[in-house]
Formats: structure tokens, C-alpha cells, sequence
């Protein structure tokens, strides 16, 4: 009987025979005789079996991951993938303490984690060689409407793949500097069940649970229920954050071919903090007498402030093994998001006393439906080794909002009243509808050591926008082909240089005046790179040079107010990505980035400025120790140092975010090294922020600046057992 997620496929030619059958009836009768003859070739092929190998979604044993799904969904070796592919897997996770992406993400290279600072606990925004990265679930988009935006909690995933440059091949209209796809935890047959507690600063209170196992004596009903909640005081004055997710799963084996698995996700954010700014002058540059405010300074209204979000997600994945050879996978999943948002927020300094203050408010309801259909076939043509990949997916975005904004009394700065008499604001309804169907084919081919890939893929994008109030109506469609080209050669010493080309687009919003406007942005990237996984170890290092190019950029003439789409911006770039875990019980994680961005087109003036928000350097190292024998086995200790770079402001290159180096440590016991009825306890202590570094993590603009996240200290207790 093949076990859960197996990926053995021991035969390779019934699908090239299939291919050319094919083949044969579909060309003309000059070309027919030939392909049969092929045909009647492939046929004879007969070739060994692979072994299983571990499923690119199965937990990650310690920091560095064997396999990738997010990469070309066939759970390719990562030592063997022509791309820049950075996993982060629970181990590192739960040794770092982090509690949400934003915190998962500062140890991977090319990444500014945190583009609104401590400000935003509701959303996971950061950027990904430069651009704003599309988050994924489970290889599925997380489909999303202005304050809709999804949050997840890392307890519930299994790892996290940051897939870099274009992916537009394999997932449709994404933006240029890559994607982050989560992968959730799934039932196991071997499952190691947990609970735990925490607390900390700001009053942090947290608890969660991981529980699952076989529900008949077979083993062939799994289920597993992971949840957790938390509560704190926000980083500003008078707020704070709560939370609370559940993802219970069943995994069904229907044959021994068969596998059907569901996945549900339920999350409420009844209180989700500040989501307000400060101006540039008051932290980065110092008020006129000298001061900045202060780190917990809050420029919203907690009586007028809130922000409710419940979010509901039900899928499932489908898998079916018609041989050795082929394979079916369908990947479905329905969203369900409402939010019920009001806030206050800061608009810029009137004097150094004062602060001006605007007020939004809004209501959505999104609902979105994904499904993502592939045949999955492994085919040998002579001496080269094919996996080969067809796919057709489907997603839907129906989006209602109620809308507006307004103003509010301004704020006095050294005597701020955060409790005033606030209008809300007169609101308009709209609606958004996005339909995209996409095609795509890919074929992985294994020549001895060398790898090549190429891929390519058709799609249509309808979008229908009405508003503001059914007064205006904006309809559009959308077409995209794109392709992707790599080769990697793997030398027996584990080095694997490999090179690779990858194209992207994104259907731009629409605009609410007329049709036809804009064209999608186009995105394309050129790549050089080498991994190297030291013989026998559990380890993987990989350097990567880049060329990323966005073109078709909106840009407004300030003399005309006129917009085009003449805008272009260039980064090259060069990052290191590394993750060991070695015998000795040392797990490491580093990470480093240069990247040189140009604005190489526009008409605002700005062409020759950095790009904004795009530090030139960013760096991390992350070690973590714990006692692999004798007394004091299962102690442990973790340091990390973390590095961004100075940032530009604006696209004006006027004012700049200087750079930052912040700390982070841990402390952890696993207790049964004391006694062996203890076994399965675990204490940590984890520490952000170790020296309180005061700083300002990025600026949108010179009115909306946001500090970094101050010291963190958090303290768990946890139990696992089987």
C-alpha cells in the first residue's frame, strides 16, 4: 500500500507513450506515421524505480528543507531547483519565538520586514526584492480587497517558501520580486501532539494546541486540529490586539491510490491595534526643540477607533495515481472575509505641536474561490528523465465595500487627548468582480546531473469595478503569456551553479474612470546562481545574482497630471541564503543582500532615483545551540543580529530612513534531560529587540513613518507527547 503523500513513481513511460499517442491523432496523417513510430519506440523504455523521497509539505527535520512544492510544484529537490528558494521550516520558527510572517521573514535575504513597523500587528507587509510579495496558502492565492488582507498564524504552518523572482509561470498574475507560500500543518500517521502556554510583555497572554492522529484501526482516516490565541497590549498608548485561529484537517485515504484531504481555517481579529503614522519630522529628524515622539505615541481615538476581521477558508486536496507514471491533483479552496474598520490616523504636522489627523472607515465583505487542477506525469526519452506538468486553474474575487474618508480634530503633541467627539465619515458603496483563467505547461528534464526547466502559460483576467455608489463602471480584459527557462548542473562535490530566466505580470487595479487605461505591469528577470549541499550533510548554502526589471509602471506628469505607463524600475541585486543543521546541535540560519535599485523610466521627474523602500543592504545570522548529550541535554541558546539598510523615503530621493542593527536571543530547556518523567517539557524564554533599540523601520511618505518594534520578551512552556 502506498503511504500518505507518497512521491514514488518507480515507472516513467506510460505517460510519454500516452504523449505521442496523442500525438499521432492530432497531426496530420504526413506527421501521424511518424509520431506512432515514436510511439511504438517510448514503449519499450523501461527504467527503474525511484525510491519515496519525503513530500515537500512533511515537516522540516531541523532548519535546512530537502524539498520545495512552491517552486514548480512537484516537489523538487531544492539543491537541484535552477531559483533562489528560501524555506523556513516550524523548527526554526518555534526556536525564534515568532509570532507572526513579518517576524518569520527577517531572517531570509532581500526581505525589508517591516514596511509599517509596529503599527500593523493586522497585516504581514513587507517587501521581496523590492516589491511587495502576493502571500499564498497551500499553493493557492490569498485572495484579497483593500482591509481584507489575510493574516496567518505561524503555529498553524508547517513551513514558510519564499520563492524569489517571478512566478508568474506556475501561479498567474503576480508581482516581479517573487511570492510566500504558507504551507499548513497536515495530519501525519506519526503524529507528535503538543500544547502550550505563554506570557510576556505588554501584558502578552497566549495558548495553543496541536492534536491529531488515525481515527480507525487501518490508518487510513488521519485528522489534526491545530489552534492558538492571544491577547497583549499594543505598542501604542490605549490599544491593543486579540486573536484567535483554529485548522482542523482530515486526510482520507479512499484507495491505495486515492488521497483526499481537507483543510479548514477560521480566524477572528476582534482587536487588531493602531494602524495610524507619524510624520518624518518627530522620528527620523527631531522637532524643533530637540525631542521625537516617543515610541508608544498614538495619533488615533480610542473611542472612535476598530477594527473586527473574521475570516473563514475551507479546502481540500485531491490526489489520484491513474499508474506509476501519471498523477491528478486538484487543489480547491473557498474564502470567506468580513471587516468592520474605523480609524484615526495621523497627516502630517501643522507646527512641531500639533498634528493633523484624518479619519477612515470602512465596511467589506470578500469572497473568493480558487481551484488549481494539474496532471502531474513522469516520462523518459532515452537517457533524459522528464517530469512533465499540465494545469488549468480558476480563481474568482467578488468584492462589496462601503467606504469613505473624512477628518478629525487635530492632535496636540505634548498633551494629547487620543478620547475626542469624531464624525464619521459619509461612505460610498463599491464592488469589484476578477475572474482569471490560466493554462500552463512545464517540463523538468534530467540529463545525468544536469537539470533543465521550462515552462510557459496563457491567461485571461476579466475585471468589473462599479462605484463609487453605481455611478461609474470600469470593465476590462486582461491577456498574459509568460515563460520561464532554467539549467542547473549538480557536481558530486554538492556544488550546483545554475542560471534562469522567469517573466511576471499583474492586471493593474482599476480605476474608476474609463476601460482600457492600463496595460498590466510586466515583470522579467534574469538570474545566475550556486548552491552547494556539502556531501552528507543537513545543509544548503545558495549565492544569487539578479537582474529584475518592472515595466509598465504607472507614472503621473506633475505638470499635466496626466498618467502613462512609461515607468520602469531596475534592481540587481546579489543575496546569500544559508541553513544548517549540524550534528554538534548547532542549527544556523544567515542571510545577506545587495540590491541596486534605479527608476529607469518616468515621467515624474524621477528617473535616475533609488527606488523607495529598498534598502541597498540587509543581513542576518541566526544561531541556535542545544546540548545534543550528557547533564545539561536539551539546553540550548539561541543569538541572532539583524541589518536594514538605509531606505529612501519617496521615489524623490529627498529624505532617507536611516539604517538599523537590532538583536534578538533565546533561552530553552527541554526538561527531561533533568528527569526522564519530565520528558516532553520544553521552557523558553525568547527576546526581541534585546538592547530596546529605539528606530524607525520605514516611511511611506514624509507623513506616514513608523517605529520599529521595541524589546519583546516572551516566556513559553510547552508539552508534547505521542
Amino acid at each position: 500500500m502506498r503511504p500518505f503523500s507518497s512521491n514514488a513513481h518507480p515507472h516513467r513511460t506510460a505517460l510519454a507513450s500516452a504523449l505521442a499517442v496523442g500525438l499521432a491523432m492530432a497531426a496530420p496523417p504526413g506527421l501521424a506515421q511518424n509520431s506512432a513510430t515514436a510511439s511504438e519506440t517510448l514503449s519499450e523504455i523501461s527504467v527503474e524505480g525511484d525510491s519515496d523521497v519525503p513530500s515537500a509539505t512533511a515537516p522540516v527535520d531541523g532548519y535546512s528543507a530537502e524539498r520545495t512544492r512552491s517552486a514548480t510544484k512537484t516537489d523538487a529537490p531544492l539543491a537541484e531547483t535552477p531559483q533562489a528558494v528560501s524555506v523556513i521550516g516550524s523548527d526554526q520558527i518555534d526556536a525564534q519565538g515568532a509570532r507572526d510572517l513579518r517576524q518569520v521573514m527577517r531572517y531570509v535575504s532581500g526581505v525589508v520586514p517591516e514596511l509599517r513597523g509596529n503599527v500593523a500587528s493586522r497585516y504581514d507587509q513587507l517587501t521581496l526584492r523590492g516589491f511587495q510579495p502576493d502571500l499564498y496558502l497551500d499553493g493557492l492565492k490569498q485572495l484579497s480587497y483593500f482591509y481584507t488582507i489575510p493574516k496567518t498564524d505561524p503555529f498553524l504552518l508547517e513551513r514558510v517558501e519564499v520563492v524569489k523572482g517571478p512566478a508568474s509561470v506556475l501561479y498567474g498574475q503576480t508581482p516581479p520580486g517573487g511570492l510566500i507560500n504558507l504551507v499548513s500543518k497536515r495530519p501525519v500517521e506519526d503524529q507528535e501532539n503538543r500544547f502550550y502556554l505563554e506570557t510576556g510583555n505588554d501584558n502578552r497572554l497566549g495558548a495553543g494546541f496541536d492534536i491529531g492522529g488515525a481515527l480507525d484501526e487501518d490508518g487510513d482516516a488521519l485528522y489534526r486540529v491545530v489552534a492558538t490565541g492571544s491577547r497583549r497590549d499594543g505598542p501604542q498608548e490605549t490599544v491593543e490586539t486579540s486573536n484567535f485561529s483554529i485548522a482542523p484537517s482530515l486526510r482520507l485515504r479512499l484507495s491505495e491510490d486515492t488521497e483526499f484531504t481537507l483543510l479548514g481555517k477560521y480566524r477572528n481579529d476582534p482587536d487588531s491595534g493602531s494602524y495610524g503614522a507619524l510624520p518624518y519630522r518627530g522620528t527620523v529628524d527631531p522637532l524643533g526643540d530637540g525631542s521625537k515622539l516617543d515610541r508608544d505615541f498614538y495619533d488615533g481615538d480610542e473611542s472612535f477607533e476598530s477594527f473586527d476581521r473574521k475570516t473563514v477558508q475551507i479546502g481540500y486536496e485531491f490526489s489520484h495515481w491513474f499508474n506509476d507514471s501519471l498523477e491528478f491533483r486538484q487543489n480547491f479552496r473557498f474564502r470567506d472575509a468580513e471587516v468592520d474598520y474605523r480609524s484615526v490616523y495621523g497627516a502630517g504636522l501643522v507646527d512641531d505641536e500639533t498634528l493633523a489627523r484624518g479619519t477612515a472607515a470602512s465596511q467589506e465583505s470578500v469572497n473568493g474561490i480558487l481551484v488549481d487542477n494539474q496532471l502531474l506525469g513522469y516520462a523518459d526519452t532515452g537517457p533524459v528523465e522528464h517530469t512533465l506538468l499540465a494545469g488549468f486553474d480558476y480563481q474568482n474575487l467578488d468584492a462589496d465595500r462601503y467606504y469613505g474618508l473624512g477628518a478629525a480634530p487635530s492632535l496636540s503633541i505634548a498633551d494629547p487627548n487620543n478620547d475626542q467627539a469624531i464624525t464619521p465619515p459619509a461612505r460610498s458603496s463599491y464592488d469589484f468582480d476578477q475572474d482569471q483563467i490560466g493554462f500552463y505547461l512545464q517540463d523538468q528534464a534530467k540529463l545525468g546531473r544536469l537539470t533543465m526547466l521550462a515552462g510557459g502559460r496563457y491567461d485571461v483576467i476579466d475585471t468589473t469595478a462599479v462605484g463609487p455608489d453605481g455611478t461609474n463602471r470600469d470593465t476590462r480584459t486582461d491577456r498574459a503569456f509568460t515563460g520561464r527557462l532554467g539549467a542547473l548542473y549538480a557536481f558530486d562535490n554538492g556544488i550546483a551553479p545554475y542560471v534562469s530566466y522567469a517573466e511576471s505580470f499583474q492586471s493593474p487595479a482599476t480605476s474608476n474612470t474609463a476601460a482600457g487605461i492600463l496595460d498590466p505591469t510586466e515583470g522579467e528577470q534574469y538570474e545566475a546562481g550556486l548552491k552547494y549541499q556539502p556531501p552528507g550533510s543537513d545543509a544548503l548554502f545558495t549565492a544569487s545574482a539578479f537582474e529584475l526589471t518592472r515595466t509598465n509602471v504607472p507614472t503621473t506628469d506633475p505638470a499635466t497630471q496626466i498618467t502613462t505607463q512609461t515607468g520602469e524600475v531596475r534592481i540587481r541585486g546579489f543575496e546569500i541564503d544559508g541553513k544548517a543543521s549540524l550534528a554538534s546541535g548547532l542549527d544556523l540560519s544567515l542571510a545577506a543582500a545587495y540590491l541596486d535599485s534605479e527608476i529607469t523610466s518616468a515621467d515624474d521627474g524621477t528617473e535616475g532615483n533609488e527606488f523607495s523602500q529598498t534598502p541597498d543592504y540587509t543581513a542576518s545570522l541566526w544561531l541556535d545551540y542545544t546540548q545534543p548529550g550528557g547533564a545539561w541535554k536539551g539546553a540550548g541558546a539561541g543569538v541572532g543580529l539583524r541589518y536594514v539598510g538605509e531606505q529612501q523615503v519617496t521615489n524623490d530621493n529627498d529624505l532617507q530612513v536611516p539604517d538599523y542593527t537590532v538583536a534578538d536571543a533565546a533561552l530553552h530547556y527541554e526538561l527531561g534531560g533533568v528527569k526522564p518523567a519530565w520528558d516532553g517539557w520544553r521552557v523558553a524564554l525568547n527576546v526581541q529587540n534585546v538592547f530596546d533599540k529605539k528606530y524607525v523601520s520605514s516611511c511611506a511618505s514624509p507623513n506616514f513613518c513608523y517605529y520599529g518594534y521595541g524589546r519583546e520578551t516572551t516566556a513559553t512552556v510547552s508539552y508534547r507527547w505521542r
